[in-house]
């Protein structure tokens, strides 16, 4: 726990002081519900790549965002466990089709992970871009990550973009209150993450710090029946330069053993996400267990069976 103190620690020193020019990151893929704090399969790779340094957390995903007609027109596919690749086209955004690939390697161990990305485009002017994570797991009902997108700060269509930052914690109740010795603890996750952005004062634009207008996203995971897990988020409307409205969104995945299928959509205006993952269905719980039972089997030895085999 002391090494993620010490590191967001310096996170938020930088976030503090440094100064950014007026550049949004250009958005990519819908995404099915995610958290930097728990995300720990292939999907980690566009989300927290420290999550790919989870033991077991291998999978493949094929994305097909849809729009509020119901038009499929943009596709992705992510695929890895340690290592992972990912491709995604974007062919119903007005200003053009663009594609992004990426690549990530995810380390750790003693409930410690970090990783790295490493992302390059095309149909876009835009520089190649590195993200690093950290994530920690100090509990078995606790988790927390933070990422650190754009460090190298890339140029967008000749400027510079902001160094994003993104904070999350994940709790699972159930291992709290000592379920989890009549089912698994990891049916219910809550999640709460925070994007941080900062802009400078341009004309027409006032500028904003990091602290200025922190987009949240609340989330809620519960496995309802099992095999069926419905996934709920809620991002509440803010200001500045990366205003929008409210968010609800809501989805459910269906469990077949290594398969799943899923769709996570947006209320109000119909777009989302259907996706097709196949999963290692050996791989380990992403919290270790609330305790162990040591069962100590007591079988003293007969002095007299000693002095008779003398």
């Amino acid at each position: 726990m002391k090494k993620t103190f010490a590191i967001l620690s310096i996170a938020f020193i930088q976030l503090i002081t440094g100064g950014v020019q007026a550049q949004t990151h250009p958005s990519w893929l819908t995404l099915p519900q995610n958290s930097v704090a728990s995300t720990d399969d292939a999907l980690a790779l566009l989300v927290n790549p420290a999550g790919l340094g989870v033991d077991g957390g291998g999978a493949f995903y094929f994305l097909a965002p849809y729009q509020s007609d119901g038009h499929f027109e943009d596709w992705g596919f992510i695929a890895g466990e340690g290592f992972a690749f990912a491709a995604e086209a974007l062919r119903s955004d007005p200003g053009g089709t663009r594609r992004r690939y990426t690549w990530g390697l995810g380390f750790g161990e003693d409930d410690f992970y970090y990783g790295f990305n490493y992302s390059w485009t095309t149909g876009i002017d835009r520089q190649n871009t590195w993200d690093l994570g950290i994530m920690e797991r100090p509990w078995s009902f606790l988790s927390v990550g933070a990422v650190a997108r754009g460090i190298n700060r890339p140029r967008l269509n000749g400027a510079k973009l902001p160094i994003g930052w993104d904070l999350g914690v994940a709790l699972r109740p159930l291992e709290v209150i000592d379920w989890s010795w009549a089912r698994p603890s990891d049916r219910l996750t809550f999640t709460l993450d925070a994007k941080l952005r900062q802009f400078e004062e341009l004309p027409g634009q006032v500028a904003q710090k990091y602290f200025d207008d922190i987009d949240y996203t609340y989330g809620v995971e519960a496995e309802v029946v099992p095999g069926i897990t419905g996934h709920f988020s809620y991002s509440p409307e803010i200001k500045g330069v990366l205003a929008h409205d409210s968010r609800l969104w809501a989805g459910l995945t269906f469990n077949f053993g290594d398969m799943e299928v899923g769709a996570f959509q947006r209320s109000g205006n119909g777009s989302g996400v259907a996706y097709l993952a196949a999963r290692d269905i050996d791989r380990k719980s992403w919290l270790k267990p609330i305790r162990e039972r040591v069962i100590i089997i007591d079988n003293p030895v007969d002095d007299n069976d000693d002095e008779e085999a003398d």
